[in-house]
Order: structure tokens, then sequence, then C-alpha cells
């Protein structure tokens, strides 16, 4: 299965941010899409900033299975 959509059928489940392992399933798998998208020669610790800063987009935007903060809710 492709990561993304590990990451959105998975891992981003019903309060996923409860529970450190699932916090953390979330993060690895962060990191991997972002290994995977980009060339070898990254400066490792920009990519360590990048992915930290995606995981914590992640960690307030995402409430569970495609629920996100910024959705309208009619």
């Amino acid at each position: 299965m492709i990561e993304s959509e590990k990451l959105k059928t998975e891992l981003l489940v019903l309060d996923w941010k409860k529970r450190h392992a699932n916090r953390a399933a979330v993060q690895v798998t962060t990191v991997k899409l972002f290994e995977a998208g980009l060339p070898d020669v990254q400066d490792r610790s920009l990519l360590g900033r990048k992915c930290s800063a995606v995981f914590q987009h992640v960690l307030t935007a995402c409430e569970g299975p495609g629920r996100l903060v910024y959705e309208v809710v009619a």
C-alpha cells in the first residue's frame, strides 16, 4: 500500500492523537513520504525540520478519518 493511502485509511483513525503509538506511526509515515519524494542529497537536518513541521500541521489539522479542521461544516 502506498504510504499516503496508508496514512489516510489506516493511521488517521478516530482519536488517533490519544495514543502515543498512533502518533508515532503517523510521524514515521510522514518521514517515509518525504524520503521517497526527495533526492538523496537532501540535507538530513533540513529534512528533519520539514518532517517535524508537517507532522505538527497534521497533528493540529487532522481530527480523524476524513475530518480536517479547515473543512466547512454544513
